[in-house]
């Protein structure tokens, strides 16, 4: 993220009633409103590409700071707002003998470190700009003068790469000459390496192929198909065939092929009726497909044969008194071979409910027995267990629980009828993040790396966070104690130069990571929204 400046289109604007679509927010530091600046390129919607500076903008800090332009821009504009510190003139002038007050000396300090930061970023338009990933964006201008390049590294001059290009397509241009020169004269037909195509008829020898990969002719083509549909194909099925009305008849089919004892209106193994309805088990079906067994049980499976080996994959529907009932009841499994198997499916509970779970089927080669381990059910009374089988609230996580983000959501207690009430996790208006810790000091002072101090990686606690507060209090004795804190460095100094007092330190700071922007029970700053319309 850049610290001079921040960019936007023109469609970025915000504000309300008369500054609808005028306001820009930014939030780098400066010493004097001259300093902040506002440059347009109007390229994007057909103007000029370069970035030019205008004087028709003010700037507020309340209720944040932001530029509000004269006029609505141009949606497409590129609209960048930057500090531009005057590098002129010095903000302090220190006299012999004055009394050097914070801010003089904070003001002296930020002046020479804004210049360094807009010298490093390079934000002011016509010259080479750092994006906030760290690459020099030439604002669409060109860069003249080049050298020629030295190493692949190199940029590349237009000189440099039209005499490439020159070199390739003449080897290119010497190839497809070789090529062609290596046809055949007047033969354009030929085909003479992989990849070629020919626009004439080819013609075959007159004996029949002898090998799978050989090429056939039309007329031994036509002449299998016909042996196929007289006789039968020699070597095995046709197994797709666009069969004529009246092609197959009761002399073509073989004697026995269809039997009475296979598809039958009366047979109970099997039975289809006239209405198109089937019954198996039964020859008196009650639905297009009706399955009978007895003692209430229904088993089907696609997969291995035997229900209880599990020897191969396969999916498994049962209801009563088989394997898969014995291990989960009534459910649907699905079978991925010797050593697991997941299945979920619902048990009845005393005879008025039911469960709907998943589990996983594990088992050992060595014992020959297997287990299930569960991971996920909801019980007859609605409520949620993850790797428990018996939740006791709404959701029950027997482990640890990971989140983006999370809030408390309620009818607003005031106008219940309109609204609702939101917080975000640790209850409170704003996404807040708490670090705290002790610390001693050493002649009245000491220093915290708050990253290193709660383990996070170094320069996590910059980018998450925001409008930073530190609190400090000297728990050794009434000395005054204060903190601040700069990058990821919290200080902490005391009145007592030479006190070695323990001091609690309490820094707050709100999220402002990817995700308070993204989620929807935030605004556009990132801010959460604290009472919503109600739904």
């Amino acid at each position: 993220m850049a610290n001079t400046y921040v960019d936007y289109v023109g469609s970025d604007g915000t504000g309300t009633g008369a500054n609808a679509g005028k306001e820009f927010l930014f939030s780098f530091p400066y010493i004097k409103t001259s300093h902040v600046v506002v440059e347009i390129n109007q390229g994007p919607a057909g103007g000029t590409n370069k970035w030019e500076r205008t004087t028709a903008f003010t700037v507020s800090t309340s209720p944040s700071t932001r530029v509000v332009l004269d006029s609505v821009p141009n949606s497409l504009w590129r609209i960048r707002v930057l500090r531009d510190s005057d590098a002129s003139a010095g903000i302090v002038d220190f006299a012999n003998g004055s009394v050097l007050t914070e801010t003089e000396l904070d003001n002296a300090y930020n002046h020479n470190r804004y210049l360094a930061e807009e010298a490093e970023e390079g934000a002011s338009g016509g010259g080479f700009t750092k994006n906030p990933d760290g690459q020099y964006d030439a604002d669409g201008l060109r860069i003249e003068n080049l050298a020629a390049p030295n190493s692949d590294d190199d940029a590349a001059n237009k000189q440099y790469v039209d005499n490439t290009d020159s070199a390739r397509k003449t080897y290119v241009d010497n190839a497809i000459a070789t090529e062609q020169s290596a046809r055949v004269a007047g033969d354009n037909d030929q085909v003479s390496k992989t990849g070629d195509t020919m626009s004439g008829a080819l013609t075959l020898p007159s004996s029949d192929p002898t090998n799978n990969d050989h090429a056939a002719r039309k007329g031994y083509v036509d002449s299998q198909i016909a042996a196929a549909v007289l006789t039968g194909t020699p070597s095995g099925q046709i197994d797709t065939a666009n069969i004529a009305d009246g092609a197959v008849t009761n002399a073509k089919l073989e004697s026995g092929a269809v039997t009475s004892d296979k598809i039958s209106t009366t047979d109970t193994n099997f039975n289809v009726q006239s209405d198109g309805s089937i019954g198996i088990g039964t020859d008196t079906p009650s639905s297009q497909l009706h399955v009978e067994g007895t003692t209430q049980k229904l088993y089907a499976q696609i997969g291995d044969s035997d229900n209880n080996s599990f020897s191969s994959p396969e999916v498994v529907l049962a209801l009563h008194g088989d394997s898969l009932a014995s291990q989960v009841g009534p459910g649907l499994g699905f079978y991925a071979g010797v050593s697991c198997a997941q299945l979920f499916g619902v048990r009845a509970s005393g005879g008025a409910g039911g469960d709907f779970f998943i589990k996983t089927l594990t088992y050992d080669a060595v014992s020959e027995t297997s287990s299930m381990v569960e991971y996920f059910r909801i019980n007859e009374n609605g409520k949620v267990g993850i790797n428990t089988d018996s939740p006791t609230s709404t959701l029950h996580v027997n482990g640890s629980l990971s989140k983006s983000s999370g809030s408390f959501k309620i009818k607003h207690p005031l106008k219940p009828e309109t609204h609702e009430l939101v917080h975000s996790f640790v209850e409170a208006p704003q996404a807040d993040n708490i670090y705290r810790g002790k610390v001693n000091l050493q002649n009245g002072t000491a220093k915290v790396n708050i990253d290193t101090s709660v383990g996070m990686t170094e320069g996590t606690f910059v980018v998450l966070n925001r409008e930073i507060q530190v609190f400090t209090s000297n728990e050794s004795d009434w000395d005054a104690v204060k903190g601040n804190v700069e990058g990821n460095i919290l200080t902490i100094n005391c009145q007592n130069p030479a006190s070695t007092a323990t001091v609690s330190w309490l820094v707050i700071g709100e999220r402002q990571d990817d995700h308070m922007y993204d989620t929807e029970w935030t605004d556009e700053n990132g801010k959460v929204i604290v009472e919503p319309l109600a739904t």
